[in-house]
Protein backbone atom coordinates (compact mmCIF):
# COMPACT_ATOMS: atom_id res chain seq x y z
CA UNK A 1 0.00 0.00 0.00
CA UNK A 2 1.18 3.50 -0.78
CA UNK A 3 2.30 5.77 2.03
CA UNK A 4 0.53 8.83 0.59
CA UNK A 5 -2.85 9.47 -1.00
CA UNK A 6 -2.97 9.04 -4.76
CA UNK A 7 -3.96 11.91 -7.07
CA UNK A 8 -7.44 10.41 -7.41
CA UNK A 9 -7.86 10.00 -3.64
CA UNK A 10 -6.75 13.58 -3.07
CA UNK A 11 -9.32 14.70 -5.65
CA UNK A 12 -12.03 12.67 -3.91
CA UNK A 13 -11.02 14.11 -0.54
CA UNK A 14 -10.96 17.76 -1.63
CA UNK A 15 -13.22 17.89 -4.68
CA UNK A 16 -10.52 19.80 -6.55
CA UNK A 17 -7.95 18.81 -9.18
CA UNK A 18 -5.85 22.00 -8.95
CA UNK A 19 -3.07 21.69 -6.35
CA UNK A 20 -3.63 25.23 -5.06
CA UNK A 21 -7.32 24.52 -4.42
CA UNK A 22 -6.50 21.15 -2.86
CA UNK A 23 -4.09 22.82 -0.44
CA UNK A 24 -6.64 25.54 0.41
CA UNK A 25 -9.27 22.90 1.17
CA UNK A 26 -6.88 20.86 3.32
CA UNK A 27 -5.99 23.97 5.34
CA UNK A 28 -9.67 24.89 5.69
CA UNK A 29 -10.67 21.51 7.13
CA UNK A 30 -7.46 20.94 9.11
CA UNK A 31 -5.87 18.13 7.11
CA UNK A 32 -2.08 18.27 7.53
CA UNK A 33 -0.07 18.03 4.33
CA UNK A 34 3.34 18.74 2.90
CA UNK A 35 3.72 20.56 -0.42
CA UNK A 36 6.02 18.74 -2.83
CA UNK A 37 8.51 20.52 -5.11
CA UNK A 38 5.76 21.25 -7.64
CA UNK A 39 3.43 22.72 -4.99
CA UNK A 40 1.07 19.72 -4.91
CA UNK A 41 -0.16 18.77 -1.43
CA UNK A 42 1.05 15.39 -0.22
CA UNK A 43 -1.23 13.85 2.41
CA UNK A 44 -0.09 10.93 4.54
CA UNK A 45 -2.40 7.95 4.43
CA UNK A 46 -1.87 7.59 8.21
CA UNK A 47 -3.52 10.98 8.79
CA UNK A 48 -6.64 9.94 6.93
CA UNK A 49 -6.75 6.52 8.60
CA UNK A 50 -6.42 8.01 12.09
CA UNK A 51 -2.78 7.11 12.58
CA UNK A 52 -0.22 8.98 14.60
CA UNK A 53 1.67 10.72 11.79
CA UNK A 54 1.69 14.46 12.35
CA UNK A 55 2.63 17.31 10.10
CA UNK A 56 4.65 20.22 11.37
CA UNK A 57 2.12 22.78 12.66
CA UNK A 58 1.92 26.19 11.02
CA UNK A 59 3.78 28.96 12.76
CA UNK A 60 1.36 31.00 14.89
CA UNK A 61 0.61 34.46 13.56
CA UNK A 62 2.40 37.32 15.27
CA UNK A 63 0.35 39.21 17.86
CA UNK A 64 1.27 42.35 19.73
CA UNK A 65 1.99 41.74 23.43
CA UNK A 66 -1.03 43.82 24.44
CA UNK A 67 -3.37 41.31 22.77
CA UNK A 68 -1.73 38.24 24.31
CA UNK A 69 -3.05 38.89 27.80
Amino acid sequence: MEQFLTDEELYQLTGYRQPKKQAEHCRKVGIPFFPNARGKPVVSRDIINGGSAKAKPDKPAWQPAVLKH
